[in-house]
């Protein structure tokens, strides 16, 4: 059987200065509705951490999706569920800044 192909998508963000606690409830809401979305498999949030003697981080937050089989079959579905408000947009009064990058997961 072949393997299925595995792709991780990382998205980058910060937060509105006190709109901490608002942010995390829209991206709770968010990425519950990204895992409805074919091949997106599951996700994992994660916040910055300082560490003593390293530079800070440039995001306060990241999630790591899992797509698993075709990636770019599964971002069309979520430009398609997007596009048919299936996803809740981002607002610019709680999210301050937004990356998203896609990486190949190797063996």
């Amino acid at each position: 059987m072949p393997e299925v192909q595995k792709t991780l998508y990382l998205v980058f963000s910060n937060w509105k200065p006190g709109k901490e606690a608002e942010f995390h409830q829209w991206y709770a809401e968010h990425v519950a509705q990204i895992l409805e979305v074919e091949g997106f498999e599951s996700a994992r949030r994660m916040t910055r951490k300082e560490i003593e003697g390293r530079p800070s981080p440039e995001y306060a937050h990241v999630v790591a999706y899992e797509i698993s089989g075709d990636a770019d079959e599964a971002f069309r579905r979520l430009r398609t569920a997007r596009k048919a408000g299936l996803l809740s947009p981002l607002d610019p009064e709680i999210v301050t800044a937004f990356k998203g990058e896609v990486y190949g997961l190797g063996e």
